[in-house]
């Protein structure tokens, strides 16, 4: 496809979207490799069976640490197809701005799941903090309620807008075939 049909728009993002995601899939590697060899998947079992380390723990924290080599290596492959998405981006590709379009909506989603999984977790994480400090956790937690919230809707309307542009007709007939 020549360059004139081509939108800023795409460019721009595309190429911010394989710096972040090369960024990413550089840094998840180096944290796989870091899980395996510093934190042992088995090693983190025996640890979380152990009732003196994970007595005190909330279950969803122990099931976190046990799971940690997966949920990092879900996170990386993920990492791995925006980029992959960005570069398809970047060359006009079809599948991946329908790919791309999927990231944004798993996007959006993975926000509200995180902002309802604070809001849960949050109050159970109030109980570990010392007798004294029980007012400035209390406030602690309200701020940080209100970023998790800000975050949510700064993200959500970052992301709707991007499926929106890579809706548009304008943009869809760039990934055209000629």
């Amino acid at each position: 496809m020549s360059n004139i049909n081509q939108s800023k728009f795409v460019n721009v993002f595309a190429w911010i979207f394989i710096v972040f995601a090369g960024w990413g899939v550089f840094i998840g590697f180096i944290q796989l490799v870091a899980y395996g060899v510093v934190f042992p998947a088995e090693q983190v079992k025996e640890l979380m069976n152990d009732p003196e380390v994970a007595g005190s723990m909330p279950e969803y924290l122990q099931y976190l640490i046990t799971h940690m080599h997966i949920l990092a290596l879900i996170v990386f492959l993920m990492t791995v197809g925006v980029f992959v998405s960005s570069v398809g981006l970047l060359k006009r590709k079809n599948w991946a701005r329908r790919i791309f379009i999927g990231f944004m909506i798993l996007g959006i989603i993975t926000m509200f799941v995180s902002a309802g999984f604070q809001l849960w977790i949050m109050p159970s994480a109030q109980d570990l903090a010392p007798e004294n400090q029980i007012q400035n956790y209390e406030a602690i937690l309200w701020v940080m309620r209100l970023l998790a919230l800000a975050i949510l809707f700064i993200f959500t309307l970052l992301y709707g807008w991007i499926i929106k542009k890579l809706i548009s007709p304008e943009v869809k007939r760039e990934f055209l075939p000629v």
